[in-house]
């Protein structure tokens, strides 16, 4: 399948290129910043362009990982996951793209009571700052498209990234944590299953103590930090 992938330079960009090429894709890849690369890149600020145009030419699918590089200005956070994120599927929609994959975050769940397995049916509770307020405001925007028919739309909201190889199974773990391994293999997973409008998936490690139940996705994880698993799914 060809497939474009967005920030492409990011640790999860990165890891989900990695595990599309294992199973035999075929990338374009895509960031504002540079990456150095063997597979086909583009740097792009995902303007509406020309450039963006080409970037969807010929594409089946679109993993888009919204966000600014970690240095970038908070107001970059609301720019590339609005502004930015409307742009690209203008495109997407004039190429013809099948499927669209907006990968988003757990992150507003956070204020729930921490002994809550929440659910995609829960309300997300975000706060105003950028690097949370600003995925789920994409959200929207990515929506408004699926629902009026204009495009295959899956939001992926993932938990924070963590690789198992570098915590002990005595040491604190982030409640939402997630191996980047698993998070590409979620991002194949998804695109293997295409939804006949719009789906919800969340997505993070498979773990006692997990804050959000795994649900939409019919994944086996692979990385449980040395931790019992619960395998289980949260109520909607």
């Amino acid at each position: 399948m060809k497939i474009l992938l967005t920030g492409a330079a990011s640790d999860l960009g990165r890891a989900a290129t990695v595990e599309l090429r294992r199973r035999r894709h075929r990338l374009r890849l895509t960031d504002r910043r540079r990456l150095r690369t063997d597979h086909d890149f583009v740097q792009s600020q995902l303007g509406h362009s020309h450039q963006t145009d080409r970037l969807l030419a010929g594409m089946k699918a679109v993993v888009h990982i919204p966000g600014p590089g970690k240095a970038d200005a908070d107001a970059a956070w609301i720019d590339t996951c609005t502004r930015c994120t409307y742009n690209l599927l203008v495109a997407a929609v004039d190429a013809g793209v099948e499927h669209v994959i907006y990968v988003s975050s757990l992150d507003p769940f956070t204020a729930y009571d921490p002994d809550f397995l929440v659910g995609p049916g829960w309300r997300p509770l975000p706060t105003t700052a950028p690097e949370m307020m600003a995925p789920y405001l994409g959200e929207f925007i990515a929506e408004e498209f699926a629902q009026t028919g204009q495009i295959r739309l899956t939001t992926l909201r993932l938990g924070h990234l963590v690789d198992e190889d570098t915590v002990g199974p005595a040491d604190p773990l982030d409640a939402l944590a997630i191996d980047p391994r698993d998070a590409a293999a979620g991002i194949a997973a998804c695109l293997d299953e295409v939804p006949e409008d719009f789906r919800l998936v969340h997505l993070q490690g498979d773990f006692e103590g997990a804050r959000c139940g795994n649900r939409g996705l019919d994944l086996t994880l692979q990385h449980d930090f040395g931790r019992p698993r619960v395998t289980q799914e949260a109520t909607a």
